[in-house]
């Protein structure tokens, strides 16, 4: 929960705007054009981040930074979960992730569902706080 004080500071850690690196170039263009006050942010946080990686001696690739692809991440593997496991167009899928019952209709893991509200919970707990919107 972003209710507590740890997980909190840890998660709108990595859902800050570091995070848009992993935004389309589109996509990207499109958000700081509606946000103007976040190009000067913008700029700001990615000298300093150079900076940092420039002390360490390390090629600047903000792509691979934990808070670039955190976010996306669990957005895809959600997709994924709920594309392959909630909503299969399959009528059996090998495993234990879903079984045909007496009338021919699939059962879905009940982890998988439960996974999926809780991710919901958290993405609407996370566009709730402020420095997210």
């Amino acid at each position: 929960s972003l209710e507590d004080e740890i997980v909190s500071e840890t998660i709108l850690r990595l859902a800050s705007l570091q995070s848009w690196h992993s935004l389309s170039y589109g996509r990207f263009q499109l958000e700081l054009c509606l946000n103007t006050d976040l190009i000067k942010k913008w700029k700001r946080m990615i000298k300093r981040e150079a900076k940092e990686v420039a002390k360490r001696g390390e090629p600047f690739d903000p792509l691979n930074r934990l808070e670039a692809k955190f976010l996306r991440n669990l957005i895809e593997e959600f997709l994924e979960i709920l594309d392959c496991k909630v909503f299969s167009s399959e009528q059996f899928i090998d495993g234990d992730d879903m079984h045909i019952n007496a009338d021919g209709l699939a059962q879905i893991d009940d982890a998988c569902v439960l996974y999926c509200e809780r991710f919901m919970e958290f993405l609407i707990d996370l566009l709730s706080q402020l420095p997210t919107r």
